[in-house]
């Protein structure tokens, strides 16, 4: 339970407040370049400076653009562009980056279009990166691959979510031709189990993971989303597989990190565990209509209750905050279920977590379970400031009434 100085703090920092001082933090430990504003990963560490989704310039050119909706202060949509300027020229530049939604062009694209914002010459910027995104398909098999990952997180299934937005809004054929032979080319490479279908994050890896962001339960969502869009049954099929493999997986309402020898390690994040893997539970109960996987997820939501979290930490909910691995996911995920105890919770735990100097706030946390001793205040999506300020932004929205950040391509439809 909280004590009652959280809970009064807590009520003392409203959600759009402390997203504020989340968005002041970020502007104070920017870096402009000729080329536009970037932040450093890792503010005091020689870790340098991302442009992709997960930890880079990206994420936060989303949050202060979802910053500027929320409080309409125009500070914070031109602080927007300078950091979408980078990204122009990340998109443009860099040779090395991949396609992926969260860790590559995919993401870079995606937020290079919330910064423009309606400006027409950053408009054709971003037609021109989404040009060079689809360039980079590989024919293979049946159908094509962005590498190859499979996953959300860096390949085909985050890629595809990525199609299907831009088919949905943009009218476009090219780009629904293109999510369908993606998903073809998932099909190929399923690997059959005695209780469904899985997907390794690569061909070559060796750790089997079933939960969304590196496993079965993010490409399965993606094909879910596919056989809605698409109405072709081979996709809807291949998704209830996936969703079968889970369920014979799970335990006590969990599903492991991974099969073989992590059976016994239960993940709360998004990452690997129900935040994230119950959205292809939802998709599956809007396709299908069949309560066994709207009970799945309330064995889920049950079972993350049980465990006291976040007030008590368990070895798959560590010293974090991010939307990755810890309570900003886990609050974003009660909002999702309608659970505004949980949400109100994961808050006050922000709060409690929070650094706050010269009107700014910052959260250091540990990203990774296996290093508890690192750790690290990061700017980013995932793992940092502007993710946690998105959680913020969105409790503000659900509280207020007023409209939601915007959502990304993977997340359910509101």
């Amino acid at each position: 339970m909280l004590s009652l100085a959280l809970v009064a703090e807590t009520e003392t920092t409203p959600p759009l407040e402390l997203a504020l001082e989340a968005g002041e933090w970020l502007e104070s430990v920017r870096i402009d370049t000729p080329f536009g504003t970037v932040w450093p990963t890792a503010p005091g560490e020689e870790s340098g400076a991302e442009s992709h989704l997960y930890s880079g310039a990206a994420g936060v050119v989303l949050f202060l653009v979802d910053l500027h909706a929320a409080t309409k202060d125009e500070r914070w949509l031109a602080a927007a562009r300078r950091g979408g300027e980078f990204l122009e020229h990340v998109s443009q530049h860099d040779d090395a980056i991949g396609p992926g939604m969260y860790t590559g062009l995919g993401g870079v694209v995606f937020a290079m279009s919330a910064a423009a914002n309606k400006d027409v010459p950053r408009g054709a910027k971003v037609a021109w990166t989404r040009n060079r995104l689809f360039q980079m398909a590989n024919t293979v098999g049946a159908g094509v691959e962005w590498g190859d990952a499979t996953d959300v997180i860096s390949g085909s299934a985050g890629v595809g979510f990525l199609l299907l937005d831009w088919a949905q809004f943009r009218r476009g054929d090219d780009w629904r031709a293109a999510a369908i032979r993606t998903g073809d080319r998932l099909l190929e490479l399923a690997v059959e189990e005695e209780s469904g279908l899985a997907w390794p994050m690569t061909p070559t890896y060796s750790r089997r993971m079933p939960n969304y962001s590196h496993g079965t339960a993010g490409v399965a969502a993606f094909l879910a989303a596919l056989g809605h869009a698409s109405g072709k049954e081979r996709f809807t099929a291949a998704a209830i597989k996936g969703g079968e493999r889970l369920l014979s997986l799970e335990k006590d309402g969990l599903v492991c990190h991974h099969t073989g020898d992590g059976e016994d390690l239960f993940y709360l994040g998004w990452c690997h565990g129900p935040p994230g893997t119950t959205r292809l539970y939802r998709r599956l109960a809007d396709l299908t209509g069949e309560a066994r996987w709207t009970d799945a997820i309330d064995r889920a939501h049950a079972a993350v209750r049980a465990t006291g979290v976040p007030e008590k930490r368990t070895e798959g909910f560590w010293e974090n905050v991010g939307l990755c691995c810890g309570s900003a996911g886990l609050g974003m995920w009660a909002l999702e279920l309608g659970d505004e105890d949980l949400a109100d919770r994961a808050y006050a735990d922000i709060v409690a977590r929070a650094v706050r100097v010269d009107g700014g706030a910052f959260w250091p946390q540990v990203e990774h379970r296996a290093r508890p001793d690192h750790v690290r205040t990061q700017t980013g999506w995932m793992q940092g400031a502007a993710g946690v300020g998105r959680f913020c932004l969105a409790l503000h929205a659900h509280r207020t009434g007023s409209p939601p950040p915007r959502r990304l391509p993977d997340e359910l439809p509101r």
